[in-house]
This record gives C-alpha cells, structure tokens and sequence, in this order.
C-alpha cells in the first residue's frame, strides 16, 4: 500500500513540475472531489483537470 501512495505521489510531483493538468488529474478518481482553499469544491477528474489547467496557466 505504501509503495503505491509513493509511486501516485511521485506522478503527482512530475507532472506539476511540468504543468501537466491531465497527468495531475489522472491521480485522482473519476469521482474525486478537489477541496481549493477559499473556492468551490471542484467535483470529478474532468473537472480537476480544468482547475489545474487553469492553475497551471497562471503562473
């Protein structure tokens, strides 16, 4: 279990690091739910990719 926790972790990490919205949305469930501090829960992975698309763009 904790080596997969690391292994998502590291996708996670890399596709920041690249400012790679799917692949930081392909972490999450189909039915995640993404809580932004001070924003609107952003519900399921096509929505989350949007948001890190968004985020990711704003540099």
């Amino acid at each position: 279990m904790r080596a997969s926790i690391e292994a998502s972790n590291k996708k996670f990490e890399q596709a920041v690091s690249h400012g790679d919205a799917a692949g930081i949305a392909s972490t999450y469930t189909e039915s995640a739910k993404l809580l932004p501090a001070n924003d609107h829960v952003v519900s399921g992975r096509n929505a989350i990719t949007q948001y890190w698309q968004a985020a990711t763009t704003r540099g």
